[in-house]
């Protein structure tokens, strides 16, 4: 009996044994075989399980403009005109290119659109730029100017908010609008003073432009219905200051100078001769011309003496003024060799007539082919001051002047016969004179070599 627990005992440390030998072995298998399962499931994970979702992708400057004119034209009919006046961001490409993208959509929602380039000489005119604000009342009067019946402006505002406002040109009411907020990736910068240049992007495309002090703009002049010559034109750097210029060249024989005006309805802006202007856009300025009251005796634009008002402007004129005392002539009424008449060619002797008197002769004088040096001839050619619309007066016009200039000591003439552009014929045919000694009409008769003073007249 006790042999036989022997024997179980010896067993049981035996099967023991044989266990501990063989546990290392199996459970190395058994962590191998947990890693490949793991590693299984892991594999079948990444085959089975779905793929992360794309980034949304980015909203760019053209379909954001095409989300605010669906919420801001909502009711607006297409068949109405729309000006696009501004749309002010603080920087002038951007503010073009916005413009033209808004321009873009329009037109292909078959919105009727004025053509831009007609709102360029407005903004001229008017001072202002396009990323410039510009309120109410001026954007509704240039959408009126060019016959719009909506006008449109957009901002920037500092939230980053892209705004569009619609106007009615007609009531100035608010017909629509839109405020939508800028994504992040939009960048819209200011132009800036500095040096560097600067990033502007819009929607996916950058732009690198220089610093704004580095932007060139010009000034021109216009004369505004003057002759002559007007200032040169100027560039400049943005920013910079330029002394307004004076009449110059410029002549208008009726109206004094009174400075320059963006508008050339005088209903812009004024500058005076010699203040500064500060350039920040390209810019034409206009000349202004006051209107000047003359009393009679006073010295006239071309430095003579203002000797008649007829009392308003009517025809082209008011006032008559008689040439400066050292343009005066001796000359013969015809050459030898000139033809004479039989019938007469200026007859009308009225104040205001010596104007086309003298065009008369001078069709004759050409057509004969001669006449250089006569009265007639001398007058039509005379230029004084830039002024050369001068004339051979009739004998009314010479005895007017007779009849002032004898009281004073004004005009210098002499106490000799002056030539009239009037011609006579009774018996004879005649050309008319008047005696600055006594103020009688005098008659030439048949004598080419005749001889007596010229003292020419003009209109203004």
């Amino acid at each position: 009996m006790k042999k036989y627990f022997h024997i179980l005992f010896i067993s049981i440390v035996i099967f023991m044994m044989l266990s501990c030998a063989s546990s290392p072995a199996n459970q190395s298998s058994n962590a191998t075989m947990s890693i490949q399962t793991t590693e299984t499931h892991h594999a079948v994970s990444q085959l089975t399980t779905p793929s992360q979702p794309e980034p949304t992708p980015r909203v760019t400057i053209p379909e954001l403009v095409a989300q605010a004119v669906e919420s801001a034209f909502r009711d607006i009919n297409k068949t109405s005109r729309i000006a696009l006046v501004n749309f002010a961001t603080g920087n002038a490409e951007i503010s073009e290119a916005l413009l033209g993208v808004l321009e873009h959509t329009l037109v292909e929602q078959r919105f009727i659109v004025v053509d831009r380039s007609e709102l360029d000489r407005i903004r001229v005119e008017q001072a202002f730029q396009l990323d410039w604000e510009v309120d109410d009342n001026t954007a509704v009067n240039i959408g009126r100017f060019v016959g719009a019946e909506v006008i449109v402006t957009g901002s920037v505002d500092a939230l980053r908010q892209l705004r569009i406002r619609v106007l009615n040109t007609e009531t100035a009411i608010v017909s629509g609008t839109a405020l939508l907020p800028l994504p992040s990736h939009i960048t819209i910068e200011p132009a800036t003073h500095s040096a560097q240049r600067t990033t502007q992007t819009i929607g996916r495309t950058t732009v690198q432009t220089d610093a704004i002090s580095s932007v060139q703009y010009t000034i021109t002049f216009n004369a505004n219905g003057a002759s002559g010559i007007v200032p040169s034109t100027l560039t400049v750097q943005n920013g910079e200051s330029i002394t307004i210029p004076g009449i110059g060249a410029m002549i208008n024989s009726r109206r004094t100078f009174g400075g320059w005006n963006t508008r050339s309805d005088g209903n812009g802006t004024t500058y005076a001769e010699g203040s500064t202007f500060i350039v920040n856009a390209n810019t034409q300025l206009f000349a202004i011309w006051v209107e000047q009251v003359y009393r009679i005796g006073d010295r006239g634009p071309a430095g003579g003496w203002v000797f008649y008002d007829k009392g308003n402007f009517s025809g082209g004129w008011r006032y008559l003024e008689v040439a400066p005392a050292n343009t005066e002539r001796s000359l013969p009424f015809f050459v030898a060799g000139y033809g004479m008449y039989n019938d007469v060619i200026a007859g009308d002797r009225r104040i205001g007539s010596g104007k086309e008197n003298t065009r008369i002769w001078m069709r004759e004088i050409n057509r004969e082919g001669g006449g250089i040096n006569t009265a007639q001839w001398y007058c039509d050619q005379l230029i004084v001051n830039g002024l050369d619309d001068w004339y051979l007066p009739t004998t009314d016009e010479l005895l007017h002047m007779y009849n002032f200039f004898n009281n004073t000591e004004l005009g210098d003439f002499q106490l000799r016969d002056y030539w009239s552009s009037n011609d006579f014929k009774d018996l004879y045919y005649y050309q008319l004179f008047v005696n600055f000694s006594n103020g009688s009409v005098g008659r030439n008769f048949f004598n080419k070599e005749a001889r007596a003073f010229v003292r020419a007249i003009r209109q203004f």
